[in-house]
């Protein structure tokens, strides 16, 4: 995985700073997309468990999984037809 930005000076409660560029990846299997969704989710139950509260970042990753998901849905009934 390619580095965009990397940086060692403390931010916050972090030692640092790492940004990765995403991969050219166009085509998921169901499993990598289900991980991927799962790994979304069980980020914003356990922010609203331990916390009490979800922040912002964490919800728009969240809507952002869901668009996925109804996207995917419609891709996936028109080719049913």
């Amino acid at each position: 995985m390619a580095y965009s930005q990397v940086s060692i000076i403390p931010r916050g409660k972090g030692l640092g700073y790492a940004q990765y560029l995403p991969k050219e990846q166009y085509l998921y299997s169901t499993e990598q997309l289900l991980d991927r969704m799962c790994m979304i989710l069980g980020g914003r139950v356990s922010e609203e468990i331990f916390f009490g509260r979800v922040r912002d970042l964490v919800d728009m990753a969240h809507k952002r999984t869901r668009e996925l998901l109804d996207s995917k849905k419609e891709q996936i009934e028109s080719v049913r037809l």
